[in-house]
């Protein structure tokens, strides 16, 4: 497994302003996402990244690519493992909408479905968790190096906790837009950088 992690969010969309679901639809950064990519390309520019990861979503394409600009001969390997979390019927639904159907929906950090995945046609975190195991495999072939994975705030939750990172701490985080979050390899599992 590499050594470092460095996980980044994509940076902000129109939906996210909007409070819109965006799951596994293709939206693009606006130009407070793009200035937030840029940001986050400055704070990595010195950073000994070997490797470089993407969801395949544009969000998270485009602000990888602002990042890899500043690191010489890189290259982005895309893969859908790193989308956000399908949701179904809900997918370009407001929070507001989805309240309708599910109290309090959005309030507070409240993103459950609360056992209607199913009903909906969400895709549970037991098969985000899945993927991630699959995506995994792939990074226990870099055994040693540094890899910036790019992605999205769902997934990062359900990443962070398949890396070992403790519930507990990740209900306390937010996952802020093109904000790196640092994981460092302690044995056999991996703790957040502080």
């Amino acid at each position: 497994m590499p050594k470092r992690i460095i996980i980044v969010r994509h940076g902000q969309t129109v939906e996210n302003k909007q409070k819109i679901l965006q799951g596994h639809l293709d939206t693009l950064l606006d130009d407070d996402g793009k200035k937030q990519a840029q940001a986050a390309a400055e704070l990595l520019k010195n950073e000994k990244i070997d490797l470089f990861f993407s969801s395949d979503l544009k969000r998270s394409y485009h602000t990888a690519q602002e990042v890899v600009s500043k690191h010489k001969n890189k290259k982005i390997q895309t893969t859908s493992l790193l989308r956000e979390k399908y949701f179904g019927k809900f997918q370009g639904a407001t929070y507001k909408e989805i309240g309708s159907y599910l109290p309090k929906f959005g309030e507070q950090g409240n993103f459950s479905f609360q056992g209607r995945e199913k009903e909906f046609g969400v895709e549970t975190n037991e098969d985000v968790d899945e993927r991630i195991r699959q995506f995994k495999k792939i990074l226990e072939t870099h055994k040693g190096k540094t890899v910036a994975l790019f992605s999205h705030g769902g997934t990062i939750r359900r990443m962070l906790e398949v890396f070992g990172i403790p519930t507990s701490v990740i209900e306390k985080m937010y996952i802020h837009n093109a904000a790196p979050v640092v994981l460092i390899k302690k044995g056999e599992t991996y703790v957040l950088k502080e």
